[in-house]
């Protein structure tokens, strides 16, 4: 999706915090009910707990954090902060209140801001809600907006009250595009909120007798301080959680995740759950199997008698989607320059390079968009530096290579011809010859985030 969504997650983390007052109870329960439907009326009801019920501490405390809460997303920042610091004075021994104020205090953040939050249900399947905002750019009031995806499908939109809005939506070469007819004329420099909720297929993966839930965020060239929040269906049981949640918290709702991170320009996040739903019967889902969807990349290393190194990397891209997709990104670092890239029918592709930071970002246009569910072998060729150092009569190969998310990988390397090999780690796969030229290949499964890493030694006869 192309558009930066702003999004505050109000969690109900008070359901099973001890309270002293009977009457302080049930306000804190209207007021987490309240917070579902009216902020007001829910900013309402904490400052009556707050008035009638100061002396109970650990009540007050409650209300203070939910006011805090309540006003952040209203992007009071001041009231807020106030408020969150009034609760953590109140009961500095709440590890749990620290905690929830930490994440509250991230949205308050000055910056740019992008969220999503994924919502599971007991079927396995996933779907995006989000809060978005637009405004209201010319000079008479506006009642049509138009939004943009190339991922997932809108099925529903409501106001900031709540209310449905319609929509009408036309396919694109890029994409979908989505017209809103919002319930109430935006005044020129207004802004329209309204919540998204959009049916994402390919985010939970069947792997062996549990589901898998992936989601990768797109590489952007800003900062961005950005919040991604999961929720399963209630008794869920998560395995292998990367990277480790700011809040983890099981509720009557089902169980809540919210990870938090300023992300510096073109960094990645990907976040990695392994869940086990009580009583359902995962080899009966209408999901993808993860083996069938793990990433797929091969390197092939060719090294000249001077040392000189080109790589070629075959990346196979699937388009997990609902539309084509007619570009493609390749990212690499200082050391690599991209010199061409050919398509499966060995068609050169056009491509655009943008430095930024210590990488460079390559834009690769397709000469035929790669259809929903199919995928495409895309090779490129990189000359890469300092792959290969001459130690005495010994020369060093060094290669370490991070796929970023869990990858099957294949390395070869192709050797000068007459080489000799004195010693590799670790041992390839297979060693071969090939038209007279050593090769040496790996072959295993990458982890997420973890890297391949090799070192061979060889030596060339004298005169060459």
């Amino acid at each position: 999706m192309n558009r930066t969504f702003f999004l505050v997650c109000v969690v109900s983390l008070f359901a099973t915090l001890p309270l002293c007052g009977q009457s302080a109870k049930d306000l804190l329960r209207a007021a987490r009910e309240a917070e579902q439907k009216s902020t007001e009326k829910a900013i309402d009801i904490y400052r009556k707990i707050i008035a009638d019920h100061g002396a109970d501490t650990q009540a007050s405390a409650k209300a203070h954090l939910g006011l805090g809460i309540c006003l952040a997303r209203q992007q009071k920042r001041a009231e807020a902060e106030a408020a969150i610091e009034k609760a953590l004075a109140l009961c500095p021994g709440r590890p749990d209140f620290r905690v929830l104020a930490n994440v509250t205090r991230f949205r308050l953040r000055e910056g740019r801001h992008q969220a999503h939050r994924i919502e599971v249900d007991r079927h396995g399947r996933a779907r995006l809600v989000t809060e978005m905002s637009e405004r209201n750019v010319s000079k008479n009031e506006q009642r049509f907006f138009k939004i943009h995806s190339a991922k997932g499908t809108l099925i529903s939109v409501k106001d900031a009250e709540g209310r449905p809005v319609s929509f009408l939506w036309q396919k694109r070469e890029n994409g979908i595009e989505y017209t809103l007819k919002l319930n109430d004329p935006v005044p020129p420099a207004g802004k329209a909120r309204f919540e998204t909720t959009w049916e994402m297929d390919g985010l939970v993966l069947r792997k062996g007798d549990k589901l898998l839930y992936q989601f990768t965020r797109p590489m952007l060239g800003q900062d961005t301080l950005y919040e991604h929040v999961l929720r399963l269906p209630a008794g869920a049981t998560t395995d292998q959680i990367t990277p480790k949640p700011a809040l983890t918290r099981s509720t009557d709702e089902g169980r809540i995740m919210i990870w938090q991170k300023a992300l510096a320009a073109a960094e990645p996040f990907e976040v990695r759950v392994e869940f086990v739903i009580p009583q359902l019967d995962v080899f009966g889902l209408a999901v993808p199997d993860y083996m069938e969807v793990i990433n797929k990349q091969s390197n092939v290393i060719t090294i000249d008698a001077e040392g000189k190194a080109i790589a070629q990397a075959d990346i196979v891209e699937r388009n997990n989607g609902r539309v084509p997709i007619s570009r493609i990104s390749f990212s690499a670092g200082q050391r690599a320059k991209l010199l061409k890239v050919r398509d499966q029918d060995e068609n050169l592709l056009v491509f655009v390079a943008t430095p930024i930071d210590e990488r460079t970002i390559y834009m690769v246009a397709l000469r035929t968009p790669i259809p929903p569910g199919e995928e495409r072998t895309i090779q490129s060729f990189y000359e890469v530096k300092d792959l290969v150092r001459q130690d005495g009569d010994m020369w060093v190969y060094r290669y370490r290579h991070s796929p970023g998310p869990e990858t099957l990988y294949s390395h070869t390397l192709r050797l000068p011809p007459d080489a000799v090999v004195v010693d590799m780690t670790p041992p390839a796969d297979d060693v071969a010859l090939d038209e007279g030229v050593q090769t040496l290949s790996w072959t295993n499964v990458i982890p997420r985030a973890a890297h391949f890493d090799c070192t061979v030694r060889y030596r060339l006869p004298e005169g060459k």
